[in-house]
Formats: C-alpha cells, structure tokens, sequence
C-alpha cells in the first residue's frame, strides 16, 4: 500500500507586518496556493484569514457558521466564493484585535473534517522566514478541539476547533515574550497526518 503523506494547510504571513504592539494582528498579502491553502492573509483591524474551499479534499475546512457573521458566533463566515474568513476583532465596533497581556479564546470556530480511509494528528506548526521552526510557538498559539477529539480524528469524523492566544507569556529571564514569538511567523502549518505506518505493503 502506497504511504499518503502529510496534508498540509499553509497560511503564510508577512512577518513584518503581524503584529502592531500586539492590540492589532496585521497579516501581509501573501499568498499560498495548492489544494487546502489559505488563499491570502489580510486585514486592517480585523485580521481577515481566506481560506479556499476544500470541504471535499482529504482535510476539509468549513466554518462553524456558516453564512454571515452572526451573535452567536461573529468570528467566522463563509462568502459566495466559497472563501472561509475569520474575524479576531469580537464583536464590539471599536474592537481592535487581541488583548494585551491576555489570553484570547475563540470557540468553535473552524470544522475539520477527515474526509480519507485512515485516523489523523492535527498538528499546527509556525515556521519562520528560514524554514525553522518558530521558538516556543507553542506557548502562544495553540488549537483545540470542542467536540469530537481532533487528535487522532478518525476517518470520516468531523470536529470543531478554536483557535487560543495567549499574549501574557514571557520566558524566565525576560529576553523573548509573545510579541517576538509573533514577529519571528512567517508561515502557520495545519497538518494532518496518518496516526499509522501504511509504508508497508
């Protein structure tokens, strides 16, 4: 049997433009393109994330919401293109983006949907303009699941995410916080990843 690698979503960024004193997410026009990808990543005040549509690929994405934004969940919509955007502003008209010095918890916002004959990780992985991995991303962005356990997601289930932030941390001796963290994004990376070995005939 024929081993199916990785499925890899990419969201890239333009580092330089993440972050503005960590109130606002400002995410560059870049693009990623392939089956999956985050088409681009921009925003003023709202950080706006597209994401093509793939709800029939191996990993499929769909908005918990669909449609348009409503009060029980303004995060997150669904355009007539198909394109999935997310908004971290709230709900507030003068939202501007994440807290400072706090943890910001978005619920239920993407549904992940294993849609291949075998049990999947979900991972995520920030990756810098180096092709390294990001330093202690994991201390500042991390997803979790709501309902059905995203990690292994077994073939044919669907679970619902939300994506955390957390702006409070700072290392032990002061040197690099959650805005280096941030600042050091170049690419985010939503992985599936079969949960057995299937190199073996």
């Amino acid at each position: 049997m024929l081993e199916r690698g990785p499925v890899t979503i990419i969201m890239r960024m333009n580092r330089r433009n993440v972050l503005v004193g960590l109130g606002t997410i400002v995410a560059g026009g870049g693009a990623a393109l392939g089956t999956g990808a985050f088409s681009n990543v921009e925003a003023e005040r709202d950080a706006t994330i597209n994401v093509a549509n793939d709800s029939n690929a191996f990993l499929g994405l769909a908005p918990v919401t669909t449609g348009d934004r409503n009060s029980s969940n303004p995060y997150v919509s669904e355009n007539s293109d198909g394109i999935i955007e997310f908004y971290f502003n709230g709900v507030g008209g003068d939202a501007s983006g994440l807290n400072n010095d706090a943890v910001s918890k978005f619920d239920n916002v993407l549904e992940v949907s294993n849609n291949g004959e075998l049990s999947v990780n979900i991972s995520v992985t920030a990756i810098d303009d180096t092709g390294s991995g990001v330093t202690d991303i994991d201390s500042v962005l991390s997803i979790y699941e709501d309902t059905e356990s995203i990690s292994p997601l077994s073939s044919g289930a669907t679970a619902e995410v939300g994506f955390e932030f957390d702006t409070t941390w700072e290392n032990s001796d002061g040197s690099r916080d959650a805005e280096n963290v941030i600042n050091d994004i170049d690419q985010i990376q939503i992985t599936a990843e079969t949960t057995v070995d299937t190199s073996s005939t």
